[in-house]
Order: structure tokens, then sequence, then C-alpha cells
């Protein structure tokens, strides 16, 4: 963003800066006029702007930004009668606004227009450097991608939540049976961000469940506020229920964790409060024992598997038992390429740049970390005009920090060739059916000059020539409840519909040579275990174990 110099005309240079900054000057210089108001054209010579520039500015704050703006007699002003009664900050107070709205821009998926104008009328209430920082953030969040069904759904979801009533929504399942939906009935008892997934969740009673329940929002379809309200229970304090959540998800009963950090991971450990209830003692190693309460052990498994070596999880035992077999398997199941949602990926010009029908041999190393001392053994496949991907690896409308595959973007197809991508085709429904893109010649994994084209990701991928169709069975937890039969609730109305799901994937040809009872990792879902009964030559048959890291998105 153009800053104001201190030499030369500051209004020269505002003329020159962004239209976030320009606006927010605008708005600071129309309410400072107050009732009598101000004309586009002194407007225009106190900004250093054109007065059609001018007169757009004020359309565009009463328009866009939802400013009540008034017009008589060819004057504009602000309305006071809109507005909430005027605040004012001290320093540190405006201070801490500043830097919270800096993390925000750092984080936001999305430009919320409502979010874009009340940072803008806060910045025009602000001094510099503040000012300019405010600017800067409406500025970056004006960038990203306007999301109207999003906002839409949320405002739904708000409204349903301040007036006590009952929403219903179809909620879509996650990655483990894409495309299905179950019907909610939720008593909204509150809209809560998580810092982890960097989303936005709804918190409340399902009906439909029996049961608290977190969803997150942008797998809501349809919500409907009913004519139905309700009334939070005494007992439900949310305040206290979210202290015990690690992040988001507090519907769980409250377990112990207990984790010794290694001297070298204890200073680090113990700089951060990581949660309300937690304590921490040193030993006399240097080692840190750690303990908290908390809500479930979804969140804070992934957080304890981001550390490594450097912790090691002594209570409970299931979490100590999950982690370990994690551990054993990592340095001894072969890796191998899977994709268990797929979509086809054509690569337009490859019969002209490699040849008509040609496959090139790729490979990778089947344990990248082997015994020390051992050569890990390698895996062989080939690349050619189609493979298989994942259908979440191509966005049509890429959300922001999405670095996979969309309309010219790179990515490197994992061992294989730098790819860019042209487009998709869609169906008779809109559903994508095909990816387009083009290969990078001499880009190939291990070649030299294989990193001349700088990309951001690596997508995995199984090739249509030599990938195996195989039926993977897809496990989840057997009942949504923690508590299914507590209070006299009938178990059944708590069964987890989507405790087993069957899927027919690819997998590269390494894995459809596996033995019954035979482990893998499929890179990217976690370790995998060939059937002892079902699985045969030509009719490869997998049973998860668990995953890398416990995903609830």
């Amino acid at each position: 963003m153009t800053q104001t110099s201190r030499r030369g005309n500051p209004d020269e240079e505002f003329a020159k800066s962004d239209r976030s900054a320009r606006l927010l000057r605008t708005l600071k210089y129309v309410e400072a006029v107050g009732e009598a108001g101000i004309r586009p054209n002194d407007l225009a010579k106190r900004l250093g702007v054109s007065r059609r520039t001018a007169y757009r500015d004020l359309k565009a704050l009463e328009m866009e930004v939802d400013v009540p703006i008034w017009n008589e007699h060819g004057r504009w002003g602000v309305s006071q009668s809109g507005l909430l009664p005027a605040l004012r900050f001290s320093r540190d107070e405006a201070l801490a606004i500043v830097l919270a709205a800096r993390l925000l821009a750092k984080f936001a998926t999305g430009y919320d227009p409502e979010l874009g104008a009340a940072l803008m009328k806060l910045g025009g209430m602000l001094d510099e450097p503040l000012r300019s920082a405010v600017e800067r953030t409406v500025s970056q969040l004006s960038d990203l991608r306007d999301q109207p069904e999003a906002q839409s759904r949320l405002r739904i979801l708000a409204n349903a939540w301040v007036n006590g009533r009952v929403v219903e929504f179809e909620y879509a399942a996650a990655w483990s049976n894409p495309g299905t939906t179950r019907t909610a009935r939720v008593h909204p008892y509150l809209i809560e961000p998580s810092s982890a997934t960097l989303a936005t969740y709804l918190i409340g009673y399902d009906e439909t469940r029996s049961a608290m329940r977190t969803f997150r929002a942008d797998r809501i379809v349809n919500p409907r506020i009913t004519p139905s309200t309700f009334v939070r229970p005494k007992d439900v304090e949310l305040e206290r229920t979210l202290a015990a959540a690690w992040d988001i998800v507090a519907d769980q009963p409250l377990e112990e964790i207990v984790v010794r950090f290694t001297p070298e991971a204890a200073p680090l450990a113990s700089e951060t409060r990581w949660h309300p209830s937690q304590t921490s003692e040193r030993e006399a190693d240097g080692s840190l024992l750690w303990r908290a309460k908390v809500s479930g052990l979804l969140e804070v498994r992934s957080w304890i598997l981001g550390w490594g070596a450097g912790a090691e999880v002594l209570k409970p035992q299931a979490l100590r038992d999950d982690i370990a077999l994690r551990d054993d398997l990592e340095n001894k199941a072969h890796r191998g390429m899977a994709v268990l949602d797929p979509v086809k990926l054509t690569l337009t010009n490859w019969d002209e740049v490699m040849g008509a029908g040609h496959q090139e041999p790729c490979s990778l190393p089947a344990l990248p970390h082997p015994p020390e001392g051992t050569e890990s053994p390698v895996r062989h496949f080939t690349l050619g005009k189609a493979v298989w991907i994942e259908r979440e690896d191509f966005e049509e409308v890429p959300p922001k920090g999405y670095k996979r595959l969309f309309p010219g973007n790179k990515v490197r197809l994992k061992g294989g060739y730098v790819i860019e991508c042209t487009g998709c085709v869609k169906g008779g429904d809109g559903r994508v059916v095909e990816v387009l893109a083009t290969v990078v010649p001499d880009t190939k994994s291990g070649t030299p000059g294989a990193d001349s084209v700088k990309v951001k990701a690596a997508i995995t991928w199984v090739g249509v020539a030599d990938g195996v169709a195989a039926e993977v069975r897809v496990y989840d937890r057997l009942f949504t409840d923690p508590h299914p039969d507590a209070g006299g609730k009938d178990f059944k109305a708590s069964l987890n519909p989507d405790s087993f799901k069957v899927v027919t994937a690819y997998v590269e040809p390494s894995l459809a040579a596996a033995q019954p009872d035979q482990k893998f990792q499929f890179e990217r879902f976690g370790y995998f275990v060939a059937d002892r009964q079902d699985h045969a030559p030509g009719k490869p048959v997998f049973n998860k174990i668990t995953g890398l890291k416990d995903s609830w998105k």
C-alpha cells in the first residue's frame, strides 16, 4: 500500500493510495464536517482527487460499506441516528484492537463486507500510525474472495442464535463419507471460531441426536429458522464447557492428559499456556511433566503428535497406545499412494511433449526413514497422460491459502513432473468429472533442473494405466454420543451412520502386491492393513487402522 510521505503534498500522495484507504479517509472527512455536510467538489479538493472519484466514493460508503449517508441540496453527510454512540479509545485500547484486526487479516478465509465496514469506521477514529495499520488490514481483507453464500449462512445461524430460535439444516459428512448429509434440528447456544482450523463452528443441542454437538459452519447446508423457540438450560455453562475444550470440541467427557516433554522440548513447551487447566513441573533431568483436563482427545492428539519424539504420553492409556501404534508403524509400514475419492486428471499436452502412449517410469522410497545402516526399498510406478487424483485437490475457485490445483496454478505430482492446471470438465449436474492440466517439461523429480519451476504443493496420484482398483474400508466412531446409554437413553439412537464406509479406491502397483495382514501407510491418509480373509491377488482389500492424525473438519 502506498503510504503518505512526509515530503511533498500529502493529498497528492493520498490520491495514489488504494481504494480502501481512500474510502476510510473519505468517511473521516465527512464525519468531521458534522451536520453541515460537505459538497463533492470541496471533498475532492480536500482529498486531491477528481469530483467524479469523490462522488463515487460517497456512493460506495452508502451502498457497499453501509454507512448511513444523507444527501440534501448537494451536500453529503453521515446520519448520527443510524450509528452507535461514538466511542473513545485510549492508545493502549486502540493498539489492542489494531493487533486483533491484523491477526484476523492473516487468517481470514474470505471477505466479509460487514467486517470491512466495521474496520473502516474504526480506522477513521484513530491517529497515525494506527490508522495506516487498519487501512492495510482492510486492503488485505478486500483482496479475499467474496463469499456471499457463507455470509448468508452465517447470518441465518446468528439470527437463530440471538433470537433463541431452533434452526434446521442438512449437515454434510467429512471426507470419509463424501456426498452424504444428515438432517439436524439444533438449538444454537454459541457461534465460535476455531484457532486450529480457522473455521467457524455452531455449538448447540441437537434434537436429532439428543445431545450437545459441534457443527462446522461451512458444512451446514440450507439452514432454516423454524418458528420453534428454546431456552438454554441453566446447567449448560458454555464458558466453563469451552474452557475444558482444547480448541472448539466441547461435547466429550473430561479426561486427564499427562505428557512428559524431553529436556530439549521442555523450554518451548513451558513458555506457552496451552490450556486453562494446565499445570507443569520440572523434573530432575530437565524434562517437563505437563498435566491438563481436556474435553476429549481428538484435538489434543494432533497437538501431541506435532511434538514428535519430544513428547511422551503417560495418561490416558488409550491415547498412549494410539500414539505408540503410530510410532511403531511409522518406521515399519511401507508407503504407497492411494486415491480414495478419485477424479481423473488429463495432461492435455502429454502426447505432444512426451510422445503418444508414453508411460514415464517413476519411483519413490518405500521407507523415507529406514533403520540406521539399511537402505529403503524402492517402489515403482508409471506416469502417463491420465492419472487419478483426490477430488479435494482441485478447486475451480480456490479459498485463501489453497495451494493445490486451480486454473493457472502449478503443483508437482509426487515423484513425477510439475503440472499446470488449465481448467476442468463438468457433468450435467455441475459436478467436476475431469481436471485438465499441462505437463511442464524437464521437471521430473530427481533429475537435473527438476526444481527450476518452484511450486508450493505436491499432490499424491495414481496412474490410470497401472493403478489398481481396491476395496478400502474406512472406520469411524461407533457412537455419536460419548455416553450413548446415559440417563436411560436408547443407545441405538446414537449409532453413527458413518462409522463404516466402503469406497472403491485406486492404489499404486506396489500396494496391489500386498500380502494378507501386511501393513502400509497410505500417504496423507494414514495406516491400512491388507484384510486377512478377503484380500487376494487381483482383488486387493484394505482396512483402515488409524490416521496420521485425527481430523475433525
